[in-house]
C-alpha cells in the first residue's frame, strides 16, 4: 500500500515551492497570502537557498508556531510509515501546504479517488478532496479546504498520528452490525466500517441493514440475527462496531436491563432486551474481540425526549457489558435540529423533499463520526 512513495518523491519535487492562498479568510488557519511577500521574492523562492531561508524565517516570525517544511514532512511521514526515506528535497525551506501533504499521503497510501460535497475550492480528483473524505482535513463552515494553507502544528501532529495508525491497523479486520447509519445509506452504502477500513488499509465485513432494530419489530432486520449470521462464517475480526436505537425509538418500547447476564430473561421485543441479547451473542461468539458501540447524532426527525432516553440507556447497557462507546450525540456538534447542519451533512430524500436529518453524507461521516470513532477504535486496539 505504501510502495508508491518513491513515485511521490520524484513527482512532487517538481512542484512550485509556494503558491499564495486564494482567500484572505484563510489567515485564520495560518495560511499565507501572496500579498504578504513581494513579487520579486516569490519569483526567487526555491531558486536560491538564501531566499528560501529568508522566507522560512519570515514564516516563523509571523506565525505562532514554526512552519513545517516539505523536507521535514517527507522525513517524518516515511518514519511514521516505517519505510526508508530516499528523498533529496530540492527546496528544503519550502513551507508545507495542505495540498502538498495531501498529495504525498494519497500517493503513498494509494488511496482511491474520493469526493465529498459541498467543497468550494477543491474538485473530484484532487488529493485534498480525497483526504477530506477520510476526515484528515474537512471543509470549514464556508465549504473551504484552503489547499495552499500552511499546515499548522496541530494539523501536522494529527496527520502523523493518522499515518502511525495506518501502519498499526493495516491488515486488521473489522466487523460491523446495525442500522442505516452504520450501513451508510446517506453515502451510497459505504458506511462507517467501510470508510475506516479504507482509511487504514483494513479488511471489513458489514452486516448492517437499513431499518434494523435491537428489539424485534415486524419484518425489520433484527441486529441479533445479523450477529448470528456473521458467526456462521469463518471471518475472525480484530474489532467489532455496532450501532442501533434510532429505529427502536420509533417502533419498540424501551424495556429495562436485567440483573446479571441471564439470557433467558431478555425481552427481545424491547430495545434494552434486544441490545443485551445482541451483546451477549457477541460475547459468546467473539469473546476476546473488542467491541465499540456507536450512539448516533441528534436528529431533527426524532423526538428529543426519546433520543435522550434511548441514547443514555444504550450507553448504560454498553457499560454493563464492558463495551467501549463513541457518543456522537453528546461529544460532537452534529445536531441536525440546526438547519444549516442538517442541510450540509445529511441525505436529500425525495420523500420529504429535503434533507432527512438522519443519514449522514460522506462529509457528515468525515466531520463528525470518523474522528471520534477512529480515536476510540485506535485506543481499544
Amino acid at each position: 500500500m505504501i510502495s508508491a512513495l518513491v513515485l511521490v518523491i520524484q513527482a512532487v519535487f517538481a512542484c512550485w515551492v509556494f503558491s499564495g492562498c486564494a482567500s484572505a479568510g484563510a489567515r485564520s488557519i495560518a495560511a499565507v497570502s501572496a500579498d504578504d511577500i513581494s513579487a520579486d521574492e516569490l519569483e526567487r523562492l526555491g531558486r536560491t537557498d538564501e531566499a528560501a531561508e529568508n522566507y522560512s524565517r519570515w514564516l516563523s516570525d509571523n506565525y505562532s508556531s514554526k512552519a513545517h517544511t516539505r523536507a521535514a514532512w517527507l522525513s517524518d511521514m516515511t518514519a511514521a510509515l516505517g519505510i526508508k526515506n530516499d528523498s533529496d528535497e530540492a527546496f528544503p525551506y519550502a513551507a508545507l501546504t495542505r495540498e502538498y501533504a495531501a498529495e504525498t499521503i494519497v500517493r503513498a497510501l494509494e488511496y482511491t479517488e474520493k469526493e465529498v460535497s459541498p467543497v468550494a475550492d477543491a474538485e473530484k480528483g484532487d488529493a485534498l478532496m480525497t483526504l477530506a473524505y477520510y476526515g484528515y482535513f474537512v471543509p470549514d463552515d464556508d465549504d473551504m479546504l484552503y489547499p495552499q494553507a500552511i499546515v499548522t502544528k496541530d494539523e501536522y501532529e494529527g496527520l502523523l498520528t493518522e499515518l502511525k495508525r495506518y501502519k498499526k491497523l493495516g491488515g486488521k479486520k473489522l466487523l460491523s452490525f446495525g442500522d442505516s447509519i452504520m450501513y451508510g445509506l446517506g453515502n451510497s452504502g459505504e458506511g462507517i466500517a467501510d470508510m475506516i477500513a479504507e482509511k487504514y488499509g483494513m479488511l471489513s465485513k458489514d452486516y448492517a441493514v437499513s431499518g434494523a432494530t435491537f428489539g424485534i419489530y415486524e419484518d425489520r432486520s433484527h441486529i441479533a440475527d445479523q450477529v448470528k449470521a456473521a458467526a456462521k462464517t469463518e471471518y475472525q475480526p480484530d474489532i467489532i462496531l455496532i450501532d442501533g436505537a434510532t429505529n427502536d425509538m420509533l417502533h419498540v418500547k424501551l424495556g429495562s436491563m436485567t440483573e446479571g447476564k441471564n439470557i433467558k430473561k431478555y425481552d427481545e421485543k424491547t430495545f434494552a432486551g434486544g441490545m443485551e441479547y445482541s451483546l451477549s451473542l457477541l460475547e459468546k461468539y467473539y469473546k476476546d474481540v473488542p467491541v465499540l458501540y456507536v450512539r448516533a447524532h441528534d436528529m431533527a426527525a426524532c423526538d428529543d425526549k426519546k433520543e435522550q432516553e434511548f441514547g443514555k440507556y444504550g450507553l448504560k447497557i454498553a457499560e454493563k457489558w464492558g463495551i467501549t462507546y463513541a457518543d456522537i450525540y453528546e461529544d460532537t456538534l452534529f445536531d441536525t435540529e440546526i438547519d444549516w447542519i442538517c442541510e450540509k451533512y445529511t441525505l436529500y430524500r425525495e420523500k420529504v423533499k429535503g434533507k432527512d436529518s438522519i443519514h449522514p453524507t460522506a462529509l457528515g461521516y468525515a466531520k463528525y463520526y470518523l474522528p471520534l470513532i477512529c480515536d476510540s477504535a485506535a485506543e481499544i486496539l
